[in-house]
């Protein structure tokens, strides 16, 4: 994660940093120079932010009569809780981590010993989520 916030609304030491960073450098969000991290979320966006991060959105999210419902936390829960079983999990293709003295995300700690194998700079944000090809 670069030093410099990206967003003027969303400082350096705030907790949800990492993640909304992350998710904008997946194209989900604007290059604009605020997040508006309080603003209200719609169907319409869930739907939006599911797409491009290649979930199996339902496309009735983004309907006329629905995509501009408000929606609440527990709704936009049970929907991506919806799209990730679908999806279903993933693991890295190379299962080196699983091997004694490996260190699959070079940050100087054995795999096996450490909380976060998948987070090289240790932001609580899996590489694979933070760092596209």
């Amino acid at each position: 994660m670069n030093l410099m916030p990206r967003f003027t609304d969303v400082g350096p030491d705030d907790a949800d940093r990492a993640a909304i960073e992350s998710i904008c450098d997946w194209g989900i969000a604007t290059s604009e120079k605020t997040f508006n991290p309080e603003n209200t979320a719609n169907w319409g966006t869930l739907h939006r932010w599911a797409s491009a991060l290649k979930l199996p959105a339902n496309p009735g999210l983004n309907a006329k009569d629905v995509a501009n419902r408000p929606l609440t936390r527990a709704d936009a829960v049970i929907q991506l809780w919806k799209m990730l079983r679908e999806r279903g999990e993933w693991l890295n293709e190379d299962d080196s981590w699983l091997q004694a003295d490996n260190d699959h995300d070079e940050d100087g700690r054995n795999d096996l010993d450490d909380p976060l194998p998948f987070d090289s700079n240790n932001n609580s944000v899996p590489d694979r989520l933070e760092y596209l090809p």
